[in-house]
């Protein structure tokens, strides 16, 4: 009977990450381990460590996203976009 509650849980946690996904209509299909941490790109690993827990969402900042065209930073967003889905939170266009 555990094992059937259990079950339940995550199909019902797997279809509000799926429709919170659909509605959020990201761009890229991104995911963070896929996205690229280098020096040229100011972006490190514990920085994108720090943004992957999405506790800045909780904390009710925003993340500001520059650098130079072709760089990645809509890829970047649509991953933390993801994320967050992934972890129960809304992500409105």
């Amino acid at each position: 009977m555990a094992r059937l509650s259990e079950a339940e849980t995550q199909h019902r946690v797997h279809l509000k990450t799926q429709a919170y996904l659909k509605l959020s209509k990201l761009r890229y299909n991104a995911v963070m381990e896929q996205v690229y941490c280098n020096t040229a790109r100011n972006l490190t690993q514990e920085h994108l460590m720090s943004i992957a827990d999405c506790g800045f969402i909780e904390r009710s900042e925003n993340i500001l996203i520059t650098r130079a065209t072709g760089c990645g930073k809509s890829y970047l967003a649509c991953a933390i976009g993801r994320q967050a889905c992934s972890f129960g939170l809304k992500t409105p266009i």
